[in-house]
């Protein structure tokens, strides 16, 4: 399973989520939305907003948007697809 988050730097609930996410034991990856990996990955995976989490395990995806609580990030991780 691999999670993606999609950022900007200059986003303010990225920021929170950010935050909420270090307060987890989460591994994920950082895709910020204006590289070309992240334009590219957006348009995969149809991302129109951020923050966006995006969980991925073999063929299937799970999508969280917006600001999310340390604890509902924990489950979410683990709860599978």
């Amino acid at each position: 399973m691999e999670i993606l988050k999609f950022y900007s730097k200059t986003c303010g609930p990225c920021k929170a989520l950010e935050r909420n996410l270090k307060q987890t034991d989460i591994v994920y990856k950082d895709i910020e939305i204006s590289s070309e990996e992240g334009m590219e990955l957006a348009d995969k995976y149809g991302i129109m907003s951020i923050p966006t989490l995006v969980k991925i395990d073999g063929d299937k995806i799970d999508i969280k948007h917006g600001v999310i609580s340390p604890e509902d990030l924990e489950k979410w991780a683990q709860t599978s697809i």
